[in-house]
């Protein structure tokens, strides 16, 4: 579970429709609740998003991804970008 704002730090865009759902995301109090619900009652639900997660962080956040984006940042730094 995660908000738009937590989902963007999780790579999410690579997730296709067609993949599992790696998590559920809301933002609206009683969406989150509700979802919240819906994987705590659903063992099949909870299952797929528990696979798809572990597997998303598997795929995207190896130690050379996590190397490049830390080299991309220096880089942004040393030469003033903001972004």
């Amino acid at each position: 579970m995660t908000t738009s704002a937590g989902a963007e730090g999780l790579r999410l865009e690579a997730v296709t429709k067609d993949d599992p759902q790696p998590c559920l995301v809301a933002d609206r109090a009683e969406d989150f609740i509700f979802a919240i619900k819906r994987l705590y009652a659903d063992g099949q639900i909870w299952s797929s998003v528990s696979r798809a997660g572990v597997e998303h962080v598997r795929k995207e956040f190896t130690l050379e991804s996590q190397a490049r984006d830390l080299e991309t940042a220096l880089q942004n730094i040393l030469l003033g970008r903001t972004t």
